[in-house]
């Protein structure tokens, strides 16, 4: 969670400095490949059932870098997290988004 919060923080001082990284606005929510979470199930099986396909209950597939930050959709940049840290880590995501947009 500690190392969640430094990069959503890296991102927001960023964003708030106006730096090029979050120039490139073609990046939005919808931008996301099913075969690259596919993948990544496959070689990061769900932790509460172990499974490699499926669903994961308790469980989403979050980007560790948003994609509205210019953050890749790629299997690197995905991670496992509980649906309460994802709560949290989506109200972070969505001011910096929204300030990316306002550029």
């Amino acid at each position: 969670m500690r190392r969640l919060l430094v990069v959503l923080g890296l991102i927001a001082s960023t964003a708030i400095a106006g730096s090029t990284f979050l120039a490139d606005r073609s990046w939005s929510a919808t931008q996301r490949s099913s075969e690259v979470t596919r993948r990544f199930q496959a070689m990061n099986p769900c932790p509460a059932n172990g499974n490699k396909t499926g669903p994961c209950p308790g469980y989403v597939k979050d980007h560790k870098w948003p994609l509205c930050a210019g953050g890749p959709d790629t299997v690197a940049n995905l991670q496992w997290q509980t649906v309460a840290e994802a709560r949290k880590k989506d109200v972070l995501e969505k001011q910096v988004c929204a300030a990316n947009r306002r550029k």
